[in-house]
């Protein structure tokens, strides 16, 4: 059975091949200076676009095949507005694998569907180009993952393998059964609002609170600008950027960008990095002295490179090295 399910997580993994995680940046596209908007470009990139071009920015409906280093990247076939990716759109990757859907301000979110030629197909939700939210993928061996999924990983729900065999994961976690929580929470759309949690980070009333967040909301789970949490007391606790917020768990969270996290004194308890909603680049924790407690290396959410962990003192406490996940070295 543990074979069985770290297949099924690798096979998740190996699907996200094509996954995007890098940075925005306007490309020009045409010798006539016309231009549109990579949310995903790196040193290296071209892109050629076929349709209209209003005000030196890519619009309407048409084509746009993108190189890296002049090999073939991948091709966007739809709809573009002010050179961002606004509308219906097709996306093929040079693997073969499409994403289908609507793209928002670039990104593909919402309802969509994913498939390639090896046989794997995913129809469901989707954030910043990842599988995100309730969704069905399905395996070429007739295995399929089906519930909620936070950034490419089955995070609550049903897994079936190969030979038919039934296993649910809540939070990530194998369980016999799942007692997943549905919130009838529905805040206003447009204005400020303030929400109550208690210490493990539920929803609750503010005589239950131990913090609350002030938060506005562009559309359903979807934030504008920064998101602030606070002590009950009125300290501020965290502050962060986010592409999707559950209303009932904190773990179906999208972040993106830094999270920063402190003490009630103030001072700075924890730095976090994310890039499409996974861990990336340096992660820092502080003890409430300002002394660091441990620098670690992410890479698309996974360990990857030193730990380094230190004393209240600051004392070196150890020295870790993992590739890829793996522990490879610790002293």
């Amino acid at each position: 059975m543990k074979n069985t399910l770290a297949l099924l997580f690798f096979i998740t993994i190996s699907t996200l091949a094509t996954a995007q995680t890098l940075k925005d940046e306007w490309v020009t596209c045409n010798s006539q200076g016309c231009q549109l908007l990579d949310p995903y470009y790196n040193d290296g990139v071209t892109i050629t676009w076929d349709g209209e071009c209003i005000n030196q920015k890519a619009n309407g409906y048409g084509k746009a095949i993108k190189y890296q280093n002049g090999e073939y990247e991948s091709t966007y076939e739809g709809e573009y507005k002010n050179g961002i990716r606004d509308g219906k759109g097709k996306f093929s990757h040079k693997d073969g694998s499409v994403k289908e859907g609507h793209f928002v301000n670039g990104q593909l979110t919402g309802q969509g569907i994913m498939y390639d030629t090896a046989g794997y197909d995913y129809t469901g939700n989707f954030v910043n180009y990842r599988m995100h939210g309730y969704g069905l993928l399905n395996y070429p061996n007739g295995a399929s993952l089906e519930g909620f999924f936070v950034s490419d990983r089955l995070y609550t729900g049903k897994m079936i393998d190969q030979y038919g065999r039934v296993y649910y994961l809540q939070k990530f976690e194998r369980t016999e059964k799942i007692a997943d929580k549905t919130s009838t929470y529905t805040p206003a759309i447009g204005s400020p609002v303030k929400e109550y949690f208690n210490k493990h980070w539920e929803r609750c009333n503010r005589t239950e609170a131990t913090f609350y967040r002030l938060i506005t909301y562009a559309a359903p789970n979807t934030p504008s600008g920064i998101i602030k949490n606070y002590y009950i007391t009125g300290e501020l606790q965290s502050q962060f950027f986010a592409a999707y917020v559950s209303y009932d768990d904190e773990g179906k969270n999208f972040y993106r960008d830094e999270v920063t996290t402190y003490f009630k004194n103030g001072k700075i308890q924890q730095k976090k990095f994310y890039l499409n909603g996974r861990l990336s680049g340096k992660q820092l924790s502080y003890y409430d002295n300002n002394q660091i407690a441990m620098e670690a290396n992410y890479t698309y959410g996974v360990l990857h490179g030193e730990v380094k962990e230190w004393y209240k003192s600051g004392e070196i406490k150890s020295v870790s090295v993992y590739e890829v996940g793996t522990l490879k070295t610790s002293n």
